[in-house]
């Protein structure tokens, strides 16, 4: 099983039960499939031969538009001079 890519840069620090809801309620995974293309899809049953592979793909890709170069809670600026309290809220250093 696989952890989609934002997911998993993110979760390595943002862990909480929130934070991963937040992920996982805007396409990201914890839990997906890999096909042999490197496609990820949801998991159904299990991954693998014989496994169900009807599982919707895994898209995250919404990050940017709050998280990317610009937006309300950019990256960038919020993991440098800003930390982030466990209410995923930016606080200033």
């Amino acid at each position: 099983n696989r952890i989609s890519p934002n997911s998993a840069a993110c979760g390595v620090c943002h862990s909480s039960a929130n934070a991963m809801d937040h992920m996982t309620q805007r396409g990201g995974s914890f839990d997906a499939c890999q096909e042999a293309d490197g496609t990820l899809r949801v998991l159904k049953d299990f991954c693998g031969p014989g496994g169900d592979k009807s599982g919707d793909l895994v898209t995250e890709g919404g990050c940017a538009s709050c998280h990317g170069k610009g937006g309300s809670y950019d990256t960038a600026i919020c993991h440098t001079a800003f930390s982030i309290s466990d209410s995923g809220v930016c606080v200033a250093n």
